[in-house]
């Protein structure tokens, strides 16, 4: 597994030019005699998230100016030849106006576009109809190596098969938090050796579905919306004999047996399932079954809950029960959101008298006793918060605004949120208490959801908020 990881990086470094002629130039653009036309080509560059700072300077985070700089500077190349007039514009955001000037314009029309920043590259492979349409990021770069692998489209690659370029993005991620010691100074190229010894695999295994659905060699832990997280897990039970699926938020699935397309199992049907618990824990299969569709609930969010469809083709287990992945054709199916709850809430005062339907504590999802994950009314003078201090649940919004009127909560960082309602608000004016009409944002750590709470009423007994929160881990949308 080092060795294969070790792979994936030495690949996505392969792309840094270290010496002239590391890449065939295009063929249309080379000869002594000037090029009958140029183009320009506009699109964005994002760098990673996050770097080692060994690999570009003494930074970590995209924002940072180490990073600015390394990209401002970069080296462009368009069909491997170093482009002469460039310009990455870095000095806001994430997402980087590109524009390369003067380039010899390529018979096909295609254009492979390379970013190289310190020991940092990306790249993207486009058609001159994508200009003023395309990124160059850790997705395209996943999806450009993978393509170019089975001599198949970019295009296509993001588009059929998102969980494999999704899987190997993760592998560029962290590629891209090594450090420059752990690969040493002399970095050769080494091709697509990585790729053809596992993610070309996944595509072949794969290569006789012909259909309009997403199509995947599903491993045991899949990323099919490409969120950086796993949602999709595979388990062997019954000896490695028998496999389940489940997802983050649900061990219990629909199913549909033979089934001959995944239309056959319409969306309608998979939601009436779920809503009439037509759904079961005991789904399991062996390596003989195929042709059946599963539904699974996917994801919350703000906008609406996600389920998904899944017609598996194939079971691959060896003679010896030894998982090797599952051919499957899947669609996302959305659905009005539970996401989001709305209502009153009224906290009694911790060690006071009790209050009638009043809660000792709550998240906003369950109520319960005072703990690090819930807020408490802890006193007149600290008002809502933390009942122990130890964590910092509440963040100020200013102006007393309605709710209907908020769309998100404030973004939980270090230094934005605080222990209790009292010092939010000592932060605005000195000396100040809670009082009705104020409104915060509160974040849970453990159960990591986002809330919106606004003072309502409020004597020396008992607190009573309307409150918005969304169950969706580390989502602030509302």
């Amino acid at each position: 597994m080092k060795k294969f990881c070790f792979s994936l990086f030495m690949m996505f470094l392969s792309l840094i030019i270290l010496l002239t002629g590391c890449f065939g130039g295009d063929s249309g653009g080379s000869g002594p005699n000037v090029p009958p036309s140029y183009v320009t080509i506009k699109g964005s560059v994002t760098p990673p998230d996050k770097v080692d700072s060994s690999l570009l300077a003494s930074i970590y985070n995209n924002t940072d100016q180490g990073v600015r700089d390394a990209f401002k500077t970069a080296g462009v190349y368009v069909n491997g030849a170093l482009a002469a007039s460039y310009t990455i514009d870095s000095t806001t955001g994430t997402n980087w106006p590109l524009r390369i000037y003067n380039v010899p314009e390529a018979a096909t029309r295609e254009y492979k576009i390379q970013i190289v920043a310190g020991k940092i590259a990306l790249k993207s492979n486009i058609n001159i109809s994508d200009n003023d349409n395309f990124n160059v990021n850790i997705e395209t770069t996943a999806a450009a190596l993978i393509a170019e692998a089975v001599n198949k489209d970019q295009k296509q690659i993001l588009a059929s098969y998102p969980a494999i370029v999704n899987s190997l993005k993760a592998d560029l991620i962290a590629a891209a938090l090594k450090t420059a010691a752990e690969i040493g100074s002399n970095i050769v190229l080494v091709g697509n050796d990585a790729i053809n010894s596992t993610y070309k695999n996944y595509l072949n295994a794969i290569s006789e579905v012909n259909s309009n659905a997403r199509i995947a060699y599903l491993q045991k832990e899949n990323d099919l919306d490409g969120d950086g997280r796993i949602d999709l897990q595979i388990v062997q039970l019954g000896g490695g004999q028998r496999i389940r699926f489940f997802t983050t938020l649900a061990t219990a699935t629909s199913l549909l047996e033979n089934t001959p397309q995944i239309e056959s199992y319409t969306d309608a049907k998979l939601l009436q399932d779920f809503a009439g618990q037509l759904t079961s824990e005991n789904n399991t299969f062996s390596a003989i079954d195929k042709d059946f569709s599963l539904g699974l609930f996917f994801k919350r969010s703000a906008a609406a809950d996600q389920y998904v469809k899944v017609l598996v083709r194939r079971i691959d287990l060896d003679t010896e029960g030894i998982f090797k992945g599952v051919v499957a054709e899947y669609n996302f199916i959305s659905t009005d959101t539970t996401a989001i709850t709305k209502g009153t809430k009224t906290f009694q005062l911790q060690g006071g008298t009790p209050v009638e339907g009043a809660v000792q504590a709550s998240d906003f999802i369950t109520d319960g006793i005072p703990n690090d994950n819930n807020l408490t009314y802890i006193s007149q003078a600290q008002g809502i918060g933390c009942y122990s201090g130890n964590q910092m649940l509440v963040a100020l919004i200013d102006g007393q605004p309605e709710l209907e009127k908020l769309s998100t909560a404030r973004k939980f960082s270090s230094g934005e949120y605080v222990a209790n309602t009292s010092t939010a608000l000592n932060e605005l004016t000195s000396g100040r208490t809670l009082a009705i009409g104020d409104v915060f944002s509160a974040y849970f750590p453990v159960s990591k959801n986002y809330a919106l709470f606004k003072i309502k009423e409020l004597d020396s007994s008992s607190v009573t908020v309307e409150f918005k929160v969304n169950s969706t881990p580390d989502e602030p949308r509302f």
